[in-house]
C-alpha cells in the first residue's frame, strides 16, 4: 500500500477561491507491499480545522473539498471512505479552502468474516385428532413445504449442519389469554347530564347496574349506560385514570352552539377566532340563522348595564347545568379573548357574566361550549336481541357472521353440533325512527349439548317467611314463602334458618308470577288472593288489629272471633262468615237503601273513645261517634264541624235519669255551626240553628247535614226524659 503525496498541512489557496490550489493524492493498493495485508483496503480521509487547542471536523461549504479524481466525482462525506481492491490505484483530490485545515488519511485492511451457518425451515397446517376426552390439533405431516402458505400453523427448523429437522412448534393460533372486551350495564336516573363522561350520574334508581336496560318512567326519565373495559393488558393506561365511562341513551338532545368572529361586527365573519377579532355571533341551528353581534373583546363600558364575555379551554364536554363551570380548565383564569384548544383541553368554553352597572354583578355567570365536533343524531333505546349459532367444534373462529339465529331451535344445536355460541345486540332508534344496531357483544360459549337434567322438586306453600323457622327442602319438595310482596322458593337442599329471601341469597330464588291459573277446586290453609285471606268458613282482610288493639297484618293469629277487643286474637278490618252469613266491617259506605229488620248500634264509653279532652267535663268527638256518656255532672260534648262529617250519624246515650237530685246527670251537646231540631224544614238553607241541646236520660240521634258554613247537625230522633234547645 502506498500513499504518494504529503499527508500534512498545506497552506490555503493564495487567491482564496476553491478549485485553483488542489492537492492530488495518488493512493496505490499493492499486493506485494509487505506492510499491508494481502487483501482489499479501506482508505478513510478526515479533514480537521484547528480551533485553539481543539480539532473540529471541517464542513464542505467553507473549509475543503474531497474529490475522487479517478471516477470524476466529489465525495460529500467527512470522513470519506474509499474501498480499494488489491492492485488498484485511486487519485483523491483534497482542496483546502481555508487556513489551518489538516487532512488525515487512515488505511486499514478489509477482513472478510467466516461464513455463518444457515437455518432451514419447513411449514405445515393442522389436523384435528378426535378422542374420548375431546378434540386436539397436531401437525399435518402429509402436507409439508419449505415456504409459508396461508393456513399453515406449524413450523420446524434445522441448521445447514444438521441432518434432521427439530420438533414441530405452533406459530399460528397458539392458545392465548382471554382477550379484552367492553362490559355494558344500565341504570335509570333523574339526571340528564353529568360533569363529564367519567362521572357517574346522580339520583340513580338503584345502586346496582343491570345487564339489561330498564324502561324509563316519570320518576326516572333517563336511561344511562355504563361501559367498562375488561381484561386489559397489564400496565395499560386508562384515560384520566377512570374505570367507567357513562352515556345517556334516552332523553331530548342538547343544543349545538356554533360561533363566528369578526373585526368590525359586520363583515368577514369566520371561524376559528383570529388575532384582532373583537365581535362574535352565535347560531343554534348549524348556521342557518345567526344571533346579534356582541362585542367580546374590550366590552366593558362606563356606567350602564353590560355583559362580560370571557374564555377558557377544558377537557369537559358538558356540565351539569349552564350555571356550572367546566372542569378541569386549561388556564388558571378566564381570559378576555378566545385561545387555541389543545389535545389535552380540546373544547373552548365561554363565560357570560352580566353587570347592572360598571362594577355590580347581575346574577350568576353562565357557561356555554363553543367548539367540539357536532354530535350524532340523538337516539333512543329500542331492544336487545340474543342470537345463537351452533358449531361442531369449540372454536369461535369458525363462526359464520350470516348464520346467527334469534331462536335456539332455528340453529343446528344437537349432539352433532354441541357447542352453542351466543351474542347480544343492542338496537337503538335514530331521530327518524329507524332502528340500527348500536353495539354488539363478543360471541361467547353459552351451552354445551348434554343429557337432560332431572325433574325438579314440587313447591309447597309455607306461609310468610319467618326468621325463626327452619326451612327444609329435598329432591321431591321445596317450600315457597311470602316475603316483601313477593314469593320465593328454596333452591338449596341445606336447611335454612334466619336467611332472608333476597336477590343475593344463595338459599332462595324469586318465584315467577303467572298471569293465568285455571282450577276447579283450590284448597289452601290461609290461602291469599291479593289482600284477601281464606281460612275455613271465613274470608277476611290480611290487615286488622291484634290482641292489644294495634295495627297488624299477622292474620295467622285469627282464632275464629273477628270482634276487636283487648285479649282477642287477630280482628280483621273486613270479615265474612260464609257459613252463617255474618259480616264484620271496620267502616261501611253504603249508597242506596238499607233493608234491615233491626240496626244495633255499638256504643263506646266516652272516656274510652278517641274524643279530644277539652277540660275535665268537656269533650270534642273525632272518629268514635256512637258514645255512651259514662261521666256525670253536666258533661259537654262538642260535635265536629268539618265537611267530612256530612252524612255521618251520631248516637249519644245517657243511661241516667232524673230520679236523683244529688248528682247533675244532664248532657250538653254543642255545635259551632248549629243544631236544628227534629222536624225543621229546609235545614240546608237555615242560617241559624241552636248552639246546643241539654237533655237528661235517653238517646239522641243526629246526622251531619251540608251547609254553606260547613257541617251542621240535625236531630233525626230523640227518646229522652227531658230536652231543651239553647239559642
Amino acid at each position: 500500500m502506498g500513499l504518494f503525496a504529503m499527508d500534512h498541512l498545506y497552506p490555503a489557496p493564495q487567491d482564496g477561491k476553491p478549485g485553483d490550489d488542489a492537492v492530488v493524492y495518488s493512493i496505490v493498493c499493492s499486493n506485494t507491499n509487505p506492510n499491508v495485508t494481502d487483501s482489499d483496503v479501506s482508505v478513510t480521509l478526515t479533514a480537521y480545522k484547528t480551533v485553539g487547542t481543539e480539532r473540529e471536523l471541517c464542513t464542505f461549504d467553507g473549509h475543503l473539498c474531497f474529490g475522487n479524481a479517478t471516477e470524476g466525482q466529489y465525495i460529500n462525506d467527512n470522513p470519506a471512505t474509499v474501498v480499494m481492491p488489491k492492485g488498484s490505484t485511486k487519485a483523491v483530490i483534497i482542496e483546502l479552502i481555508d487556513e489551518d485545515v489538516l487532512a488525515v488519511c487512515t488505511i486499514s485492511p478489509v477482513v472478510n468474516g467466516v461464513n455463518g451457518t444457515s437455518v432451514l425451515a419447513q411449514y405445515c397446517p393442522s389436523r384435528v385428532i378426535i378422542s374420548i376426552g375431546g378434540t386436539s390439533t397436531k401437525p399435518d405431516e402429509s402436507n409439508i413445504h419449505d415456504s409459508y402458505k396461508d393456513g399453515d400453523e406449524w413450523m420446524r427448523t434445522k441448521s445447514s449442519a444438521d441432518a434432521a429437522y427439530g420438533s414441530w412448534f405452533r406459530i399460528v393460533g397458539e392458545k392465548g389469554t382471554d382477550g379484552e372486551y367492553t362490559d355494558y350495564t344500565f341504570n335509570l336516573s333523574k339526571d340528564k347530564t353529568t360533569k363529564d363522561a367519567y362521572t357517574v350520574p346522580g339520583n340513580l334508581k338503584s345502586t346496582t347496574w343491570t345487564d339489561a336496560p330498564q324502561v324509563p318512567n316519570t320518576d326516572y326519565p333517563y336511561l344511562w349506560m355504563r361501559m367498562e373495559r375488561k381484561n386489559l393488558p397489564a400496565f395499560t393506561a386508562i384515560l384520566y385514570e377512570q374505570k367507567y365511562t357513562y352515556v345517556r341513551l334516552t332523553g331530548e338532545d342538547g343544543k349545538t352552539v356554533t360561533a363566528q368572529y369578526s373585526v368590525d361586527g359586520k363583515t368577514n365573519w369566520h371561524s376559528p377566532f383570529a388575532k384582532g377579532d373583537i365581535w362574535m355571533r352565535t347560531s343554534e341551528d348549524g348556521g342557518s340563522t345567526w344571533g346579534a353581534a356582541v362585542r367580546m373583546v374590550g366590552e366593558k363600558g362606563d356606567g350602564g348595564a353590560w355583559t362580560d364575555y370571557r374564555f377558557n379551554i377544558s377537557s369537559a364536554l358538558t356540565t351539569s347545568s349552564p350555571l356550572t363551570a367546566p372542569t378541569p380548565l386549561g388556564r388558571s383564569s378566564w381570559e378576555d379573548a378566545p385561545m387555541a384548544t389543545t389535545s389535552s383541553f380540546p373544547y373552548l368554553w365561554m363565560q357570560v357574566q352580566k353587570y347592572s352597572d360598571t362594577d355590580t354583578i347581575d346574577g350568576k355567570a353562565t357557561y356555554v361550549r363553543l367548539t367540539g365536533q357536532e354530535g350524532q343524531n340523538g337516539e333512543s333505546f329500542s331492544r336487545i336481541v340474543d342470537e345463537y349459532q351452533a358449531l361442531a367444534q369449540q372454536d369461535p373462529s369458525r363462526l359464520d357472521s350470516t348464520a346467527w339465529k334469534s331462536d335456539v331451535s332455528a340453529t343446528s344445536y344437537s349432539a352433532d353440533y354441541p357447542y352453542l355460541y351466543k351474542r347480544e345486540t343492542v338496537y337503538a332508534l335514530d331521530k327518524a325512527g329507524a332502528e340500527y344496531a348500536k353495539s354488539r357483544t363478543v360471541p361467547h360459549l353459552s351451552a354445551v349439548w348434554g343429557s337432560v337434567g332431572r325433574i325438579g322438586p314440587i313447591g309447597y306453600p309455607a306461609g310468610i317467611w319467618d326468621s325463626a323457622t327452619t326451612y327444609k327442602s329435598s329432591d321431591d319438595a321445596t317450600p315457597i314463602v311470602y316475603h316483601k310482596n313477593s314469593y320465593w322458593y328454596k333452591v338449596s337442599t341445606t336447611d335454612s334458618t334466619n336467611e332472608e329471601p333476597s336477590a343475593d341469597s344463595k338459599a332462595w330464588k324469586l318465584a315467577p308470577n303467572f298471569s293465568v291459573m285455571m282450577v276447579e277446586i283450590l284448597m289452601a290453609s290461609f290461602g291469599k288472593i291479593a289482600s284477601a285471606v281464606f281460612s275455613g268458613d271465613f274470608m277476611m282482610s290480611q290487615y286488622g288489629l291484634n290482641n292489644k288493639n294495634e295495627l297488624t297484618n299477622d292474620y295467622k293469629g285469627f282464632d275464629g272471633d273477628p270482634t276487636p277487643y283487648i285479649g282477642n286474637g287477630f280482628a280483621p278490618n273486613i270479615c265474612f262468615d260464609m257459613l252463617n252469613g255474618e259480616a264484620w266491617l271496620n267502616k261501611a259506605h253504603i249508597r242506596g237503601e238499607v233493608d234491615a229488620g233491626s240496626i244495633n248500634v255499638e256504643y263506646k264509653d266516652l272516656t274510652d273513645s278517641d274524643a279530644t279532652v277539652v277540660s275535665e267535663k268537656e269533650y270534642t268527638l273525632n272518629n268514635d261517634l256512637n258514645i255512651n256518656v259514662d261521666v256525670s255532672g253536666g258533661v259537654v260534648i262538642n260535635l265536629p264541624t268539618s265537611k267530612t262529617y256530612i252524612g255521618k250519624h251520631v248516637y249519644i246515650l245517657s243511661n241516667t235519669g232524673p230520679f236523683t237530685r244529688v248528682i247533675d246527670w244532664s248532657v250538653v251537646i254543642a255545635s259551632a255551626t248549629g243544631i236544628f231540631a227534629s222536624g225543621s224544614s229546609d235545614l240546608t238553607n237555615l242560617r241559624g240553628g241552636y248552639k246546643s241541646i241539654t237533655y237528661v236520660g235517653g238517646v239522641i240521634h243526629l246526622m251531619g247535614l251540608p251547609n254553606a258554613f260547613g257541617c251542621v247537625w240535625g236531630v233525626m230522633s230523640e227518646a229522652v226524659n227531658s230536652i231543651n234547645y239553647n239559642s
